[in-house]
C-alpha cells in the first residue's frame, strides 16, 4: 500500500566506521586512503546482498580510481518506459544530497578525504538504469536551503513523474491480493495525487462500516514512515478507493499534509 524511496543508510553507517580511521590522512596520502575505502567497500560486501527498502537490493561495492565509491543497487520500483536514466539521476540526487546533509557532522571525512560517493541502479534483469554522484562540494547546504526532505527539492512535474512511474511499475502486478478478500486492483495518478483502488470481496464488503474506513486511514498514518511523510509534507495526496467485486463504489478517503497538523 505505501511505496518506499531508496534508502541508503545501510551502506552509509558501515562506510562511516570504516572513515574514521582518515580524520588524520593527509590528501597526499592516497595509498592509504585508497586501502581504507577497500576495506569499507569489503565490510560492505561481506554483508550484501541486503534488501535496504521495499524492492530495493543493495549488490555490492566497490573502489573506484583513488577517492569513490560505488554502491550497486537494483531495484524493482519504478517503470523506465516512464522514467528514463537521466530522469531518474535528476529526481534521485536531491534524496542522496539531503541524507548526507543530514549527517553533516559525519560526512566531514568525506569532504575533508575529497570522496565522491557513486550509486549505480539496475534493474531486476541487470540492466543499468542511471548513477548518482554525490561529489564533495554535494555535500554542504547553502545556509537558506531546507535539506530536511527531499521531494521539496524537486519539481511538480518530477514528482508526477515519479508517481506515475510508481504506479505503472506496480500496475504490472495487479490484481495481486494484500490480505483474505482484499485486493489491489489499481494505481492511477493525477497531479500529485496517488490513488490505490482496491476490490473487496461481497463477504468482506458487508462487513464494513464508514468507521472502519476511518479506522484504516488512521493505521494508515499512524504507520508511516518518514518517506511517506515527506511525501506528504511536499504536497503529495493519497487516495484509497474501495469498490465491491462487481466495480461498484463502496467508500474512499484522501491523505494529504493536512492530516499531519
Amino acid at each position: 500500500m505505501k511505496r518506499k524511496y531508496l534508502y541508503l543508510t545501510f551502506p552509509l553507517v558501515i562506510l562511516l566506521s570504516f572513515l574514521f580511521s582518515l580524520t588524520q590522512c593527509s590528501r597526499a596520502k592516497d595509498a592509504r586512503l585508497k586501502k581504507e575505502l577497500e576495506k569499507a567497500a569489503q565490510k560492505v560486501n561481506e554483508s550484501c546482498p541486503i534488501q535496504v527498502a521495499d524492492g530495493v537490493v543493495a549488490d555490492s561495492c566497490s573502489v573506484v580510481g583513488d577517492r569513490s565509491l560505488r554502491y550497486y543497487y537494483t531495484t524493482n520500483q519504478y517503470d523506465f518506459k516512464i522514467l528514463n536514466g537521466s530522469d531518474f539521476e535528476r529526481i534521485q540526487k536531491p534524496h542522496l544530497v539531503q541524507l548526507f546533509r543530514n549527517k553533516a557532522s559525519d560526512m566531514q571525512l568525506f569532504k575533508k578525504n575529497q570522496i565522491t560517493l557513486l550509486f549505480l541502479y539496475r534493474d531486476m534483469e541487470g540492466n543499468q538504469l542511471g548513477e548518482v554522484a554525490v561529489a564533495p562540494e554535494d555535500y554542504d547546504a547553502p545556509a537558506d536551503t531546507d535539506t530536511s526532505n527531499g521531494y521539496k527539492m524537486i519539481s511538480d512535474e518530477d514528482i508526477n513523474l515519479l508517481l506515475r512511474s510508481i504506479a505503472s511499475q506496480s500496475n504490472k502486478e495487479t490484481p495481486f491480493e494484500l490480505e483474505d478478500g482484499w485486493y489491489l486492483v489499481n494505481n492511477s495518478v493525477e497531479g500529485k495525487t496517488l490513488t490505490y483502488t482496491y476490490r473487496l470481496e461481497k463477504r468482506i464488503a458487508s462487513e464494513l462500516e464508514e468507521t472502519d474506513f476511518l479506522d484504516i486511514k488512521d493505521d494508515v498514518l499512524s504507520e508511516a514512515d518518514q518517506d511517506l511523510l515527506n511525501m506528504l509534507e511536499a504536497g503529495v495526496k493519497m487516495r484509497f478507493v474501495y469498490n465491491n467485486e462487481n466495480g461498484n463504489y463502496i467508500n474512499s478517503f484522501e491523505i494529504s499534509s493536512s492530516d499531519l497538523e
